[in-house]
């Protein structure tokens, strides 16, 4: 089973852009989708997450179900306890068994509780588009251009591969549980299921330490403190740079996120035509980035093309 958020390799156009051009990315996505009031943006916004992580990036909703499935209970949580804080009633439930007991649903406080959990499912799948097409060793590399010490750039990127590895230990674990007749982590007690991972927390800690520690090991060996130790310039087997079609997907969504800014300012004295052209905005906005971004993806295409015949 796949680690949720883990990086599914690639060659599409969301794996070739930069990494700091996708968290600018992710992060005015994010600022539209927090700030704008209301359930029908935040429809929009999830399902064009997920259009978008499926046609620019080829990775399906197969691949993370999990995270949606874990998602719905969450969702449908918040819907109820939104729903019966008060306002006007929407409909009433009658419990059985309780002589006519009703619990009123409002109207006002559904549709809170629907656009709260729409937005858990936006961040979710935004953060999605960044993990999944990006590279752990590209993270760290951008992290370092940007500033950062190495050691600590290197660190969230070891970080990011590490944690399969520790799903993949624990995994190990319940199949030499199960050879044993141990069928707790199948259980669908939830009590059995949390004694089942306590009982396997030894063994998965006992691994992880001595994992990390067999590639400590190998990285000194292989001179990773050489160039701090003896001033030498670090050099880097992989580089990254950004290309046109990071500074136009940059430039997009920084124009996404002040026109979202500029419009939820401008609709706050519930000027109905104010709130129509700014919702038409939003919908026509990013498919007008996306088109852009495309036909510079196309033609950046092109000349790597024309470059290759050339040099042939």
């Amino acid at each position: 089973m796949k680690f949720l958020y883990q990086y599914s390799a690639g060659d599409s156009f969301l794996h070739r852009l930069d990494p700091r051009t996708k968290l600018v990315f992710v992060l005015c996505y994010l600022v539209v989708a927090l700030i704008w009031p209301g359930y029908q943006l935040m429809i929009f916004t999830t399902v064009f997450a997920m259009l978008l992580l499926w046609f620019a990036a080829g990775i399906s909703p197969r691949e993370y179900w999990q995270f949606l499935a874990y998602l719905a209970p969450i969702m449908l949580a918040l819907i109820l306890v939104q729903a019966a804080a008060g306002g006007p009633p929407y409909f009433t439930i009658t419990l059985p068994l309780s002589d006519g007991f009703t619990i009123a649903l409002s109207e006002p406080g559904f549709f809170l509780g629907l656009g709260i959990g729409l937005r858990l499912a936006t961040m979710g799948v935004a953060f999605m588009i960044f993990a999944m097409t990006t590279d752990p060793f590209d993270i760290s590399l951008a992290l370092h251009k940007t500033g950062v010490a190495f050691k600590l750039s290197f660190l969230v990127g070891f970080m990011l591969r590490f944690l399969p590895l520790i799903q993949e230990e624990l995994f190990t674990i319940a199949d030499a549980s199960k050879a044993r007749a141990y069928k707790a982590m199948d259980s669908k007690n939830p009590l059995s299921i949390l004694r089942a991972v306590v009982a396997a927390m030894p063994p998965l800690a006992t691994g992880a330490l001595r994992r990390s520690q067999n590639i400590a090991l190998a990285m000194e060996l292989r001179g990773f403190s050489f160039p701090t130790e003896f001033g030498v310039k670090r050099t880097f087997l992989k580089d990254i740079q950004m290309k046109r079609a990071d500074y136009a997907t940059v430039t997009a969504s920084v124009a996404y996120a002040f026109t979202g800014l500029a419009l939820f300012f401008s609709t706050q004295k519930y000027d109905v035509f104010g709130y129509a052209a700014g919702l038409t905005i939003f919908l026509v906005f990013p498919l007008v980035a996306i088109l852009v971004l495309y036909a510079s993806y196309q033609r950046a295409a092109k000349r790597e093309e024309q470059k290759k015949h050339d040099e042939t």
